[in-house]
């Protein structure tokens, strides 16, 4: 009765619906085929007198999660273990790939139909500077401009995604100076008392001797 109806629908090729014929907790990300949209899926197998006769499929939906991300200077992301972005707030990114991949990657993804209709084009990156708190990377956006970032990453290992955060490197220019702005202020405030202090004591002494 639904506007898009499962029923009837072949879904083998999808890696969690062969996990679970296996007897295994299916997990995957990836766009529907039927409704088109975004989700997690889980399956697990049904069995009947010890045979897997077919599997139980949950789709959550990650939408909410995306629109709770993001502060004004950073962009957060996350790709797949073939390197493709499906979350982001950068919506200009959202089904490219984080740097190039190669064919063969390529053509995987396109026969799992994980992205289907998509071309997966690449994010246009240079690596300035590795760290070990993050990397400096270059990132040309669509008007052309080229932007410098701190990338910090880390990996989920159980999906087998990567969390990303690209913090605008301009903003965090302007904090360390401001930093040290008032780092030098205070040194400066806390030398002008020591010299006070010391003035006053040497008169202290000279008024002293003079009595």
């Amino acid at each position: 009765q639904e506007e898009h109806p499962f029923v009837g629908r072949n879904f083998s090729y999808r890696p969690y619906f062969q996990q679970a014929m296996k007897g295994k907790l299916g997990r995957y990300f990836a766009l529907g085929t039927t409704s088109v949209k975004r989700g997690y899926y889980f399956a697990y197998p049904v069995r009947f007198e010890g045979e897997i006769i077919g599997a139980v499929v949950l789709k959550t939906n990650i939408d909410t999660v995306e629109r709770q991300w993001g502060y004004h200077d950073e962009t957060f992301l996350v790709t797949d273990p073939d390197n493709v972005i499906f979350l982001t707030t950068n919506t200009d990114w959202r089904f490219m790939t984080f740097g190039e991949i190669d064919d063969k990657t390529r053509d995987l993804v396109k026969k799992s139909r994980r992205y289907p209709n998509l071309d997966l084009e690449p994010v246009d990156i240079d690596y300035v500077k590795q760290y070990p708190f993050g990397s400096i990377i270059n990132i040309q956006s669509h008007d052309g401009i080229r932007k410098t970032f701190l990338q910090q990453s880390h990996i989920m290992q159980e999906a087998g995604w990567t969390v990303k955060i690209l913090s605008n490197i301009r903003p965090i220019r302007e904090k360390i100076v401001g930093v040290n702005l008032l780092v030098g202020s205070t040194l400066l405030f806390g030398y002008l008392i020591l010299v006070l202090f010391a003035q006053r004591r040497q008169r202290l002494i000279e008024l002293k001797k003079f009595e």
